[in-house]
């Protein structure tokens, strides 16, 4: 595990913001890119800037999430963040007070295979 840091709510909202702006530009530029080219691998249609464009939103949002976790690698929970943790969870819901837990709070069932807020239960992380 890493070394412990102290990290400010300033901090981890500011890079779960930046993580979730990249998300949405990547998710945005894909649905225009798929309404332009239809849904079934766009990209072999794309002209060349589209697809430069493309590679650089999936770049901004691997470093967002690159940095969340090495945050999160400095919290008490420490390196349990990288399993079995969904990145919508951590990206979209996780408040500042679960990233800080020494045993987390999370979700046992992702809100994103399918189920709703009120079926969501929750759980303890060993």
């Amino acid at each position: 595990m890493g070394a412990r840091a102290h990290v400010t709510e300033e901090r981890y909202l500011a890079i779960q913001s930046a993580w979730r702006e990249a998300a949405q530009r990547l998710a945005t530029h894909d649905r225009e890119m798929r309404s332009k080219y239809g849904s079934v691998r766009w990209e072999l249609y794309a002209s060349r800037t589209e697809r430069v464009r493309l590679e650089r939103l999936r770049a901004r949002e691997q470093r967002a999430e690159e940095r969340m976790y090495a945050l999160l690698d400095t919290t008490p929970a420490g390196e349990r963040w990288r399993s079995g943790v969904g990145c919508p969870f951590v990206y979209r819901e996780m408040t500042y007070a679960q990233a800080m837990a020494e045993r987390p709070v999370l979700p046992a069932s992702a809100i994103g295979y399918g189920s709703d807020r009120r079926s969501v239960w929750f759980t303890v992380a060993a």
